[in-house]
This record gives structure tokens, C-alpha cells and sequence, in this order.
């Protein structure tokens, strides 16, 4: 929906204001109030509808509500003084006096110039072509030849669906494997950095994957695994097997790659490897590291304007600033995340990256179904990426489906492996789905396990003083809350639950634990 008054308009959908073209960075509560006026035009608001509707759950001050006022008019230029849009009732409440009109087809978001004559991309260029090779059938089989081709096909399929890597066509695989093992060289002659092979063996019902990646110019293995299956139906079969090579196959070649653009002079990196290096310091962020990531994905977007996955890899930068404190101005890192997200979508319709991303911006502001809807289409893009079922734990986890959401997290570690530095990211939603069950021992065992990898990140200090101090450890709880605090100054129980986008009940258990850990306004009563 659109709402339009005088020069300004807000698209709800996109959650923007604008004045003409140009968009105005606001913060999402300023935003939100300025809707509400804008949906009761001319109707007077009373103090107390507007603080159930904004702190239904909280008790603040007039002097809260006179800031939001404040924000909102200084927004649309307005002021206390001139009182043009919203005035005040004094002692009452407050009237939004502009004549507003609505449309409900919005125009797509503003673009700058550069991204907007940009071609549309997918991928970015300079990204390795992958070679895969038919998987070889080992057993008795009546068809091994059409079990090769199915596999083959649908690991195939699976990774065209990740948008990573370009595939090399299946008529010229079948060219390479006509020539003689001498020639066969598949860098010179067919473009193929990277190649992926395996092979399927059979015993009953038990099946076996052996999957081979190959970097091309060397001719070195990068990596041999073997993975186990169970076989209860062909196309069941053909659908897990892709699944696991893809979700194995992909952070492996970014690893290589990674390497590769480390020992590239910075002067002749390409888009491709100045973004790989800035999605690589994102695996387990710490704030410097979110900062040089976001300065590898700026390089990398002079370079290629028109990337979707550019932008998604920004808008993470700004969405991780929001959710760990580490911007001087919380609402315009979430503005800029889902607006960098929005675009990403706009250049690549089915980037799971970015869904994923937009899913969390709009649990952010809690909306909690579109969230949720977001975070299944990142799914359905890339059903293998495991980034994408664990951004969709996250998103569980706060809309209050505990349950649904370990489930989630343990199907992204099971895509990505135990060891995948990622997984740091999707332990928020796991503690918050355990502290939520009431499993206050496995949040603190979450929590610790997100300090050990991630030390600078304050969700595993803040699971850690609200888990322990659950429990009855207050001790404990207060010397974890000293180190919150000492990593983000001025740290509070307002400041924790503004940023979480926490169920009600669940957002008076967790700030009442902080207040048992010894987080107030501001200072940690060490006792």
C-alpha cells in the first residue's frame, strides 16, 4: 500500500518514505508511527491508544512518545512549532491533519543510477565454471546408465539452483568424455576450473555417495567425502543425493576460491573474488570484520553494478550492524539492509541469499508472517543452501515456533556439517528457540559454544546472562552480564529486548532475567 500526502509518500510494502524521488532514512518505529497517523487521518489519537499500539508490553513515559512524536515530524519536515501535518491536542493526544490518499500498486523502489542501468545479473562475472561429470553406478543394477544420468541431472539442477557457479552444458561433458584421457584437459578446452564427480554404490537399501571436487589447473582433489543414504524410493533417492552434493560442493569451492583471491593483487581482483572475500569474513563476523567485508562487497560493486548477490551480500553488513549493536544508528542499518535486499531481488528474482536477508529485516520490524513467507522462498530458491534453512530457524524461533525451529537448525548443520563457520549465524535462533522451551541448559551450552567461535558477538553474553540467571546462577550471571556491558557500553535491558523481535511472553522472561543478571539502565549492579 501506498499512502500520499502532500510531496511525501510510504510504501508499506517496501517500508520507505520518500519525498519525490529521494528516499529519507528514517527509523522503523518513526516509520511505523507515521503510518498509523497516515491509516487514521484526521482522527484524534489519544496518549493512551498510542501507547498500547507501540509499547503494548512495556510501561515508558510521555517523554517517549513526545520523541516518536518529535522524529515523526522532523521526518516530513515538520515541527512543534508548525504543527502543518501533526498537531497536537494538548493533554489528549495527537491528529494527523494532511489530506492522505492511497494507492495499491507501488512503484519499484528507487535505484541509483549506476545499479539501475546496470544489466540484471545473476551471477557475477568472473565466477569458475563447473564441469560435472556423469556419477559412476557401482552394484547390481539393471539400469546404471539411466541411475548415472538421473543423478548426474539432478545434482546438476541442485547446483544451478544455488546461482554460484555457471555449469558447463551437458553436450559438451559429453564431448569432453569422447576424447582420449590425454587430451582431456578441461581448463584449455572447455572452461571448467572446477570439476564434480562421484560415485553411487549399493547394498539393499543402503547407498553410499563418493563425491570427488577437482580444481582443473593444478588437477588436485579439493576435497573426497562419502556420504550414506537410505533407499526408499528413486526420486526420494535422486532429490537427497543432489541436496548433499550441492550443500557440500558449494562452501568448499568458495573456500578454494577464497584462497585463490587472498593471493590475487588487490589491483587486479575481479567482482567475483572481492566478493567472495567479503562473503567469507561473514561466516562468523566479529565488527571489524563485518566492516571489511562490507568494504570487499563496495569494490566489488564498482566493478559490477548489476549483481543481485552483491547487493544481498550488502545488505547483510548492515542487517548484522543492526542485530549486534554495532551501528551508531540501529534504524538506518535495517532501512539500508532491506533496501539493499529489495534491490538484490529486483536485479535476481530467485537469489536465496537475499530472501534470506529479507526475511530477517521483516522480523525485525515483526512481521512475523511475511517473515516467514520470505524465509520459505529462500528455501524453495535453493532448497540445498543451508544458510537458508538456518535464517528460517532464526525467523522461527522469534515468531514463537520453538520447536519448528531446531528442526530448522539442525537441518542447515546437517547441509553445512558440524564445522561450518556459518553456523555461528544460525545459533541465535537456536538458543532463543531453546531458552523459549524453557531449556535453559541447552541455551547456556548454545550460548558458550557462539562465544568459543564468535567472541565479540553480544547474543551468545546476552542467551549466556539470561540463561544462567534462569537457572539460579547469578554469580555466574552477573560476571557474563560485566562482560555484555564491557563489550557494549551502555548495554541494557531496553536496549536487548528493543532489538530482538521477541514474542511477548517470551520478551518479559528474557527482560526479567537480564534484571536477575544484574543488567539495568545503562550499569551492571555488581554487588
Amino acid at each position: 500500500m501506498i499512502y500520499a500526502f502532500e510531496d511525501f509518500t510510504i510504501d508499506t510494502d517496501r517500508f520507505q518514505l520518500a519525498r519525490g524521488d529521494e528516499l529519507i532514512e528514517t527509523e522503523p518505529q518513526t516509520l511505523e508511527f507515521l503510518i498509523f497517523l497516515a491509516q487514521n487521518q484526521g482522527q484524534m489519537l489519544t496518549k493512551d491508544t498510542l501507547h498500547e499500539v507501540f509499547w503494548p508490553d512495556r510501561v515508558v513515559s510521555d517523554a517517549a512518545l513526545s520523541t516518536l512524536v518529535r522524529n515523526a515530524r522532523r521526518a516530513i519536515g515538520d515541527s512543534g512549532e508548525q504543527q502543518r501535518v501533526i498537531a497536537t491536542r494538548h493533554g489528549r493526544g495527537f491528529v494527523f491533519r494532511a489530506d492522505v490518499r492511497e494507492f495499491s500498486d507501488p512503484q519499484p523502489a528507487a535505484m541509483p543510477r549506476s545499479v539501475a542501468a546496470a544489466a540484471p545479473s545473476p551471477r557475477i562475472a568472473g565466477a569458475p565454471a563447473l564441469m560435472v561429470l556423469p556419477f559412476e553406478i557401482v552394484g547390481e543394477t539393471q539400469d546404471a546408465a539411466g541411475l548415472s544420468e538421473g543423478v548426474t541431472e539432478e545434482v546438476m539442477a541442485a547446483l544451478s539452483k544455488s546461482r554460484w557457479f555457471p555449469l558447463i552444458a551437458r553436450n559438451r561433458v559429453r564431448t569432453f568424455q569422447e576424447l582420449s584421457p590425454e587430451t582431456r584437459h578441461p581448463f584449455v578446452g572447455f572452461g571448467a576450473s572446477y570439476i564434480v564427480e562421484g560415485g553411487v554404490f549399493r547394498d539393499g537399501d543402503d547407498i553410499r555417495v563418493h563425491l570427488q571436487l577437482t580444481d582443473t589447473e593444478p588437477a588436485l582433489h579439493i576435497h573426497l567425502s562419502r556420504h550414506d543414504f537410505k533407499y526408499e524410493g528413486l526420486f526420494k533417492l535422486f532429490d537427497e543425493i543432489a541436496t548433499v552434493v550441492a550443500a557440500t560442493a558449494q562452501p568448499e569451492l568458495i573456500k578454494a576460491e577464497h584462497q585463490k583471491a587472498e593471493k590475487t593483487d588487490p589491483e587486479a581482483r575481479s567482482a567475483w573474488q572481492e566478493f567472495v572475500l567479503g562473503q567469507y569474513l561473514l561466516a562468523a563476523p566479529d565488527k571489524p570484520a563485518n566492516a571489511a567485508a562490507r568494504a570487499h562487497f563496495e569494490r566489488a560493486m564498482s566493478l559490477e553494478p548489476g549483481s543481485g548477490r552483491i547487493h544481498a551480500g550488502l545488505a547483510m553488513t548492515h542487517l548484522w550492524d543492526y542485530w549486534y549493536d554495532w551501528s551508531q544508528n540501529a534504524g538506518i542499518s535495517l532501512e539500508t539492509a532491506a533496501r539493499d535486499a529489495e534491490r538484490a531481488l529486483t536485479l535476481a528474482p530467485d537469489d536465496s541469499w537475499a530472501w534470506s536477508i529479507l526475511a530477517i529485516c521483516k522480523l525485525s520490524l515483526r512481521r512475523y508472517d511475511v517473515a516467514l513467507a520470505d524465509a520459505q522462498r529462500a528455501i524453495d530458491a535453493d532448497p540445498a543452501s543451508a544458510m537458508a534453512h538456518g535464517c528460517h530457524a532464526w525467523v522461527l524461533a522469534y515468531a514463537g515456533r520453538y520447536r519448528d525451529a531446531l528442526a530448522a537448525y539442525d537441518r542447515a548443520v546437517a547441509l553445512g556439517g558440524p564445522s561450518d563457520p556459518r553456523r555461528v549465524l544460525w545459533m541465535t535462533g537456536r538458543e532463543t528457540a531453546q531458552f523459549g522451551l524453557g531449556d535453559y541448559e541447552g541455551a547456556l551450552d548454545t550460548a558458550r559454544e557462539l562465544i568459543a567461535l564468535s567472541p565479540d558477538n553480544p547474543s551468545g553474553y546476552r542467551v549466556k546472562c539470561a540463561a544462567l540467571a534462569s537457572l539460579g546462577r547469578l554469580v555466574e550471571a552477573r560476571r557474563a552480564a560485566a562482560k555484555l556491558v564491557a563489550l557494549l557500553p551502555g548495554h541494557d535491558v531496553d536496549t536487548a529486548i528493543a532489538r530482538q523481535p521477541f514474542q511477548p511472553e517470551l520478551a518479559s522472561e528474557y527482560a526479567a532475567a537480564l534484571k536477575k543478571a544484574g543488567l539495568k539502565g545503562g550499569a551492571v549492579a555488581i554487588e
